[in-house]
């Protein structure tokens, strides 16, 4: 049961996105690159399944590259051995409904569910009786069962709908949001800092066969800085040639293809950049642009 409490299962619902997916202890990788998935929570139950194309092209809209949502076992098992899937729990349904959108989607497998799920009625982590200890929490930590006011500090039992103008507050009309928090689980909205950050720089690290993706945010790759083919050294903002680089010049290929553009995806092959001899090794492209 604690081996599933944390499982994030990412499912590639899409042919034209990647299929293999790792970390390689600092970020998610998937076809060898790193990324940053942005992604947003659709709890299923509580639409209709009509509605989940339009919630969901909502969020591609948006800028989503993935949906988010737990499986609410308390809806789909409500007694030991007796499963729903039906209507708005026809979970295999939603998720192909983010493959129409070519989206990511992001199981939170449960077997429990947060304070999102229960919105007044229970507080804290949603457990399954069945599966419940009834020595499994002292008195501080026991969340299980009816509500009561005494489990928590203030305004328990009311909806969160009451705060949804305090962030609203804070956007700027004038420009962009990167981000905006609302903190669920209680404090004061009003002391919410924020911190702006712009991309400088993006850099990519990829095997040969694979594809390498550059992307600046809202405005163009405007040079490379730094582009080598072979067995490159180093990482993002301190690259350096290896002992074996090809003979064409490849910071030209990628400012051919890159420069002036806001995105650009290319193959990483032989054929594009040349075949340098790395003794057998490993061939790969290191690129930092500038944006």
């Amino acid at each position: 049961m604690v081996s599933l409490r944390f499982l994030l299962c990412f499912l590639f619902v899409s042919s034209v996105y990647a299929t293999i997916v790792s970390h390689d202890g600092r970020a998610i990788t998937i076809d060898g690159h790193r990324r940053v998935l942005l992604s947003g929570s659709i709890h299923y139950p509580r639409s209709t399944p009509e509605m989940w194309p339009d919630l969901i092209k909502k969020g591609k809209e948006g800028g989503l590259d993935a949906i988010e949502t737990y499986v609410f076992w308390n809806a789909h098992e409500p007694t030991r051995r007796q499963y729903d899937f039906s209507g708005k729990l026809d979970l295999i349904r939603f998720l192909k409904t983010i493959q129409d959108e070519g989206l990511y989607g992001v199981l939170r497998i449960g077997p429990y569910a947060c304070t999102a799920w229960v919105n007044g009625n229970n507080i804290g982590r949603y457990w399954p009786a069945f599966i419940s200890s009834e020595n499994g929490c002292d008195a501080k930590c026991n969340y299980r069962g009816a509500y009561h006011a005494e489990k928590c500090l203030t305004n328990c039992g009311e909806p969160t709908q009451r705060w949804y103008h305090v962030p609203r507050s804070f956007l700027n009309a004038e420009g962009d949001n990167t981000l905006v928090l609302f903190e669920e689980m209680g404090g004061n909205p009003s002391l919410v800092s924020f911190q702006t950050i712009r991309v400088g720089s993006v850099c990519a690290n990829v095997y040969e066969k694979k594809i390498i993706e550059l992307s600046c945010v809202r405005k163009p790759i405007s040079a490379i800085k730094f582009a080598s083919f072979g067995n490159p050294n180093g990482n993002c903002g301190s690259f350096e040639k290896g002992t074996c680089e090809s003979s064409k010049n490849t910071v030209d290929i990628l400012t051919q293809e890159c420069v002036g553009k806001e995105k650009c995806s290319i193959d990483v092959s032989t054929e594009k950049f040349g075949a340098p001899d790395c003794s057998g090794a490993p061939r790969r492209l290191a690129v930092e642009a500038i944006c």
